[in-house]
């Protein structure tokens, strides 16, 4: 028994058991036929490895060795192409197929995502009350000016105002208010 056959039985029970485990979510996400033909895959490949390692162990016990070398040497040979092609195409097309059908969700996820996080950051950046710019963006702002200042070698200005009485709202209630 090599280490090979070993493993690959190994991926196919893990493989079997992962999905025994999560046949729901399977389900829910619309793969649970496209995992059943790739467990099949995976199972023609076991199944040829362990057929292998039953006639490598088994034959030599009930006829002489030399014959069961010779049958081992056909079987493998004859057999071992067109059941290792037949597991590998199943493997691929229920791969390729679980691919397909994952990637627009994948897709739908990160735009998901992608939306969120802009909507967080325009929050972070806005007064909840005003829907002003807040602090916290117009350093950001200021940072990315005086940085592309900077590498470009052009000059900046800043512009303050101040507003007449807008001091006792900054004294009394605080900068957070202010803004």
């Amino acid at each position: 028994m090599t280490l090979i056959d070993l493993l690959i039985i190994g991926v196919f029970l893990y493989v079997v058991f992962t999905c025994y485990r999560h046949t729901d979510t399977l389900r829910e996400l619309g793969v649970y036929r496209l995992m059943l033909i790739t467990i099949a895959g995976l199972g023609v490949i076991a199944l040829f490895y362990m057929v292998d390692l039953a006639t490598m162990h088994l034959f030599p016990l009930v006829m002489p060795m030399a014959r069961a070398m010779e049958i081992m040497h056909e079987l493998h040979l004859n057999y071992m192409w067109v059941v290792s092609l037949v597991g590998v195409g199943l493997l691929v097309v229920g791969l390729s197929r679980l691919i397909r059908v994952m990637l627009p969700k994948i897709a739908s996820l990160l735009q998901e995502n992608l939306s969120v996080q802009e909507k967080l950051e325009r929050l972070a950046g806005t007064d909840t009350l005003t829907n002003l710019p807040n602090r916290r963006l117009f350093y950001q702002q200021m940072e990315r000016v005086v940085a592309l200042a900077e590498r470009s070698k052009e000059r900046m200005a800043l512009l303050f105002l101040d507003l007449d009485g807008f001091k006792p709202v900054n004294d009394q209630l605080g900068h957070e208010a202010g803004d």
